[in-house]
């Protein structure tokens, strides 16, 4: 067992992500950690140009990536490297096809394998769950459908301020907001 008495940054680990080559990375409240079994682990923080509260950490092209209050890192080297076109809070990170999408306060980006960033949409993002070609977005005013081209965008529902978006099973969409409402899709 791995916590703050022997080294873990925070007890409090709020997400995890398996890079696929034998390390497990983690997310706490006071930085990120990585685990490679069966050896010691590894944590980065401040120090180590980690900036903000993290919000969402996954593996995508041979790179960790980190979103926090401060925008979008990767993690090069055992060091973190801030994305320059996403310094916005960055809510959530989700994998679209071959690319990497990211859920801000200034709107959806799409991160591409070779390195290129594209901003897709405008608005506010909080919450995002890629189904398919599709792409739930919570946005201040409800849940948008769009399509994986972001040329269309339907709204789905109208509760605000999504912090939350699951598919479950059967393929119903369940949402709860800031407030701990909740509404579902079918």
């Amino acid at each position: 067992t791995i916590t703050e008495a022997n080294g873990l940054c925070s007890n409090q680990v709020a997400f995890v992500a398996y890079d696929g080559h034998g390390v497990l990375w983690g997310a706490t409240i006071h930085g990120i950690f990585a685990i490679e079994m069966p050896s010691v682990y590894s944590y980065l923080l401040a120090k180590d140009g980690l900036s903000g509260e993290i919000h969402a950490i996954t593996a995508f092209d041979g790179k960790i990536y980190v979103g926090s209050t401060n925008g979008l890192y990767s993690v090069v080297a055992r060091k973190l490297q801030q994305i320059p076109d996403i310094k916005n809070i960055c809510w959530a990170l989700c994998h679209c096809g071959s690319n990497l999408l990211a859920a801000t306060s200034s709107g959806i980006y799409r991160i591409s394998p070779n390195g290129s960033i594209s901003r897709l949409t405008s608005n506010p993002t909080t919450a995002m769950l890629v189904d398919g070609d599709n792409v739930y977005a919570g946005e201040p005013d409800g849940v948008w459908l769009y399509q994986s081209d972001f040329r269309q965008r339907t709204q789905v529902s109208t509760l605000q301020l999504v912090m939350d978006i699951r598919k479950y099973a059967k393929g119903n969409i369940f949402l709860k907001n800031v407030h701990g409402k909740t509404a579902g899709k079918n």
